[in-house]
């Protein structure tokens, strides 16, 4: 068993101040029952003001990252979530950064989708490949926001082991139903937890919230509204090799066959039913 707290914040923009003391106002009540890990939205600290990325990365830098491995030691707890991070030549990336009870904070995953309605692929770079987290309980995914929309890249971690999906998102109020109906198709598929934290915007409701927990087969335990608010899940891990034993879709795949491209056919003009299909191409 694992618990993990969601942490639904109203994340101000440009103002890492106020979102690093909320973050630790939460962090406070989530270790103090007993979670392993705090789980917060995307680009928690400076919300997306994608225009002045570098500005905020380097804020982030200062102020944010030294604050946190105390945080994270002080409570007893993971921290996670995404935050705008620069590397050595100054390229700014959306990155899922996770901070140990007992370590430095770490850059995990570099967001790969990026949200092209919205510009990002402007102001911040995409990064190159799917990662895991080990973490003590097990192996997690790791997805921020858009990412959800794609997966492709969601099976590799399943393939890879991961019992676990983390989702850091700010998604779209508009779009709330297809958030709901993309964690839960993620979960049935590849048979595993789906834990997925969204921030909220009181002022212009922008932000869906609806921090959410989907179950192995596909069962919501725990949904947020569209306000500021903190939950604590409890996951099974143990479930999702009884899903897979139960239901074994993943042994049941043919890669071979997913690498090649459909073979068109024409009605009236290719084998008769009943014939043997023609061989496979070169």
């Amino acid at each position: 068993m694992t618990r993990i707290a969601l942490g639904q914040l109203a994340v101000r923009a440009a103002d890492p101040a106020a979102n690093l003391a909320a973050v630790a106002a939460v962090a406070a009540r989530a270790g103090s029952e007993g979670a392993d890990l705090l789980l917060l939205p995307e680009m928690w600290a400076t919300g997306l003001d994608l225009a002045d990325a570098p500005r905020l990365a380097a804020e982030v830098r200062r102020l944010v990252l030294p604050a946190l491995p105390a945080l994270a030691r002080r409570h007893r707890l993971h921290l996670a979530g995404s935050l705008p991070v620069a590397d050595r030549t100054g390229a700014v990336f959306n990155t899922f950064v996770v901070v140990p009870p007992d370590g430095p904070a770490t850059a995990v995953y570099r967001k790969v989708h990026l949200f092209s309605p919205w510009q990002e692929h402007r102001f911040v770079r995409g990064g190159h490949r799917a990662a895991t987290c080990a973490f003590p309980w097990g192996d997690a995914g790791i997805g921020i926001c858009y990412d959800i929309r794609f997966p492709e890249l969601f099976r590799l971690h399943a393939l890879a082991g991961a019992t676990h999906l983390l989702v850091s998102a700010l998604w779209g109020a508009e779009r709330v139903e297809h958030w709901r109906v993309l964690l839960r198709a993620r979960a049935v598929e590849n048979q595993c937890w789906v834990v997925a934290c969204g921030g909220v915007d009181p002022a212009r409701g922008a932000y869906a919230g609806r921090s959410t927990v989907v179950d192995p087969w596909g069962e919501v335990t725990c949904e947020l509204g569209d306000g500021e608010d903190v939950a604590l899940a409890t996951i099974d891990l143990a479930a999702v090799a009884a899903a897979r034993a139960r239901l074994p879709a993943l042994a049941d795949r043919r890669p071979a066959v997913y690498h090649r491209p459909p073979r068109r056919v024409r009605p009236g003009g290719g084998a008769p039913a009943g014939a043997d299909p023609p061989p496979p191409g070169p």
